[in-house]
């Protein structure tokens, strides 16, 4: 998910911290939950799925269409 506001990205699985929560009457149960937070976009790398490295985006124009590609192994992302 993406905060455009707030310049964040919400990655599952990642930035995850324990929140202790008060029973709230009969229905909800008191305990520590696992939440996760927004990290900040300059903190996140986009992976290439040919050479499975961290890798910055280029682009090439096709038939009037921008394309991005891999600077490294200049596959199509």
């Amino acid at each position: 998910m993406v905060l455009t506001k707030e310049d964040k990205v919400l990655v599952a699985g990642l930035n995850i911290f324990k929140k202790h929560v008060k029973p709230r009457g009969e229905r909800e149960k008191g305990g520590i939950i696992d939440k996760s937070r927004p990290l900040h976009v300059s903190k996140v790398a986009l992976v290439c799925p040919k050479c499975g490295q961290q890798v910055r985006v280029g682009y090439r124009k096709v038939a009037d269409k921008k394309i991005r590609i891999c600077l490294k192994c200049k596959a199509e992302i």
